[in-house]
């Protein structure tokens, strides 16, 4: 499983380097890896929302829109980058919840 998603990693920063090469844009290259970076990084957080069980669901379903969102950003250009940043809802959440009924 692991390779297949590396595999599919690799494919998305091969179509990004593509891109780069047909239409010469630096700054959409570099655009593009730094949201993959913020959405991997969503990602990994998500192992730490697992304590909280409806939370983790939340979390997944906002991370799997991101990733969708991300997709779409690449491949069309088009974005609504307010569901690329969901997560940061339930990350808030997190840490909200975790200080406010903490023992």
């Amino acid at each position: 499983m692991k390779s297949i998603i590396f595999g599919a990693f690799l494919a998305v920063l091969g179509v990004i380097y593509y891109q780069y090469r047909k239409d010469k844009d630096l700054k959409e290259a570099i655009f593009s890896f730094l949201l993959i970076a913020v959405v991997i990084g969503f990602s990994i957080f998500s192992r730490y929302t697992l304590v909280y069980k409806p939370l983790f669901v939340l979390h997944i379903l906002l991370v799997l829109f991101s990733w969708i969102e991300v997709f779409r950003y690449i491949f069309t250009k088009k974005s609504n980058f307010w569901v690329i940043f969901s997560p940061l809802f339930s990350i808030s959440l997190f840490f909200l919840i975790g200080y406010f009924f903490s023992k």
